[in-house]
């Protein structure tokens, strides 16, 4: 486990318990199908994670950090094989994620990702390198 006793980008101390709950909110859609060429899907996603001092009465219950990570994928249908598996899908993502901050407390990374599907009876395996 991290220290969260100590922000690294911080020159003073914040006093964060080690206990905590962390909760997670997602969602997923489709906004638009059959495009480029009539085969492309958009789907958009969001999710946000808060770590929250919760037991932390001495802070006044703060949010020790909070997790914005907004994505846009671009899925087209396929049909090719891959050992025992059948593609169904390829696609690209763009992926972002930040704590919201300012420099200096600021923290994000954004990355491109490719990925594909391959359905089998009641499996779905997605590879996402």
């Amino acid at each position: 486990m991290k220290d969260m006793a100590l922000h690294k980008t911080l020159p003073f101390k914040v006093d964060y318990n080690k206990y905590e709950a962390k909760f997670q909110f997602s969602f997923k859609t489709n906004v638009a199908t059959r495009i480029f060429w009539g085969y492309g899907d958009i789907w958009v996603a969001y999710s946000q994670k808060a770590h929250w001092q919760v037991f932390n009465e001495k802070l006044s219950r703060p949010f020790r950090e909070l997790d914005y990570e907004p994505l846009v994928v671009l899925n087209f249908p396929v049909k090719f094989s891959l050992l025992v598996f059948d593609a169904k899908m390829i696609g690209v993502a763009f992926n972002r994620q930040s704590n919201g901050r300012a420099l200096p407390l600021a923290r994000s990374w954004n990355r491109i990702i490719v990925q594909a599907g391959f359905p089998r009876k009641n499996w779905q395996v997605v590879l996402r390198p």
